[in-house]
């Protein structure tokens, strides 16, 4: 059995940082950053908004610390207005995450099959 040639590898890899950074880019709340323009710079607020997220801070108090100021993403509110354009956005992010998926698979798998030059079939690990 032959070594397969780094290049026979690099779709692969690039197939899989593609998913990643679609996985990471549909889901993460920091995908659109506002700062205020306030004249003096000491009091700046960052608003950071996702697709399906937004990013929200709680004030937690801990035995151990007293108040924390936590970070996270919440989903936003069930009033909130969502537009075509939103929903659009949110659908084509899970097409491209299934789609993306099948395919990375698909990819990954026929790395493993060639086809067989007698049968016309693919052998695997062969």
């Amino acid at each position: 059995m032959a070594k397969p040639d780094i290049l026979t590898l690099l779709p692969a890899v690039f197939a899989t940082t593609a998913f990643f950074c679609s996985l990471y880019g549909g889901i993460w709340c920091k995908f659109l950053q506002f700062q205020s323009s306030s004249p003096s710079n000491s009091n700046d607020i960052t608003l950071h908004f996702g697709i399906w997220y937004y990013q929200g801070w709680s004030i937690v108090d801990t035995s151990s610390q007293g108040l924390v100021v936590l970070e996270s993403c919440h989903d936003y509110p069930e009033y909130m207005t969502v537009d075509t354009n939103w929903k659009a956005a949110r659908a084509f992010s899970i097409i491209s995450l299934v789609l993306g998926g099948i395919v990375l698979i698909f990819g990954l798998c026929t790395g493993c099959i060639r086809p067989n030059n007698n049968s016309g079939s693919g052998d695997i690990g062969k």
